[in-house]
């Protein structure tokens, strides 16, 4: 009767315990969920719907070679993706980050070397609006390569009275880039126009602005 007895406590007691476990655990299972869920809202990404953004999708094709260019164009941390096809050794795909949105692609050989180049263009937002370039150059059709841009300050005459906005654009197929000249913090009504060349560097190709005229 005894040995009953104590078994009778025994069970009574394990159930007190496992009781209080089970709320004990119980709160800190709650308390981890809103830990966890405090942690996804923090890097959740800001939502997108397409009203805010116009994706840009776009095909060059030249011969056997295609490009197929995309990018989301979302305001922040903008990416564009370059797919070749047809390429005779690699046809590597390259996702680049970008300033800006992604405006246009085009096709060009400003090298005359018979194999075409990839030129993306793109332009940020705001009131200091730039435009940029994102130029590919092929390898006699085997393989391709990201450009190398020359910053435009680098040339002090050439970005004199510059403070963003303008275009890139071709001309007779010539790459050129035009942008209004400033003067003490105003446009001066006048514009310059700068002319790019493509040189062969010692690892890559380098987009480069070689001229500049001013232009009413």
């Amino acid at each position: 009767m005894r040995n009953i007895f104590i078994i009778l406590c025994l069970f009574f007691l394990g159930n007190c315990s496992g009781g209080n476990a089970s709320k004990g655990e119980e709160s800190t299972a709650a308390d981890d969920t809103t830990a966890v869920e405090a942690e996804k809202e923090a890097i959740r990404p800001a939502h997108l719907s397409r009203r805010n953004r116009i994706p840009f999708e776009k095909t060059l094709k030249q011969g056997p070679v295609t490009f197929r260019l995309s990018s989301p164009n979302v305001p922040e941390e903008n990416t564009l993706v370059v797919a070749p096809s047809g390429l005779e050794v690699r046809n590597d795909t390259f996702q680049i980050g970008v300033a800006g949105l992604v405006t246009d692609a085009q096709l060009a050989d400003l090298d005359k070397d018979g194999f075409p180049e990839v030129y993306a263009f793109a332009r940020s937002s705001g009131p200091d609006s730039t435009a940029y370039v994102y130029p590919f150059a092929s390898y006699r059709n085997r393989s391709y390569g990201i450009v190398s841009v020359t910053e435009l300050q680098t040339q002090k005459e050439m970005a004199e009275g510059f403070q963003g906005h303008g275009r890139f654009f071709f001309e007779g197929g010539v790459l050129k880039r035009s942008f209004p000249i400033y003067q003490d913090g105003q446009p001066s009504g006048k514009n310059r126009v700068v002319t790019y060349g493509l040189q062969q560097g010692e690892a890559s190709f380098v987009l480069a602005p070689v001229s500049s005229q001013v232009a009413e």
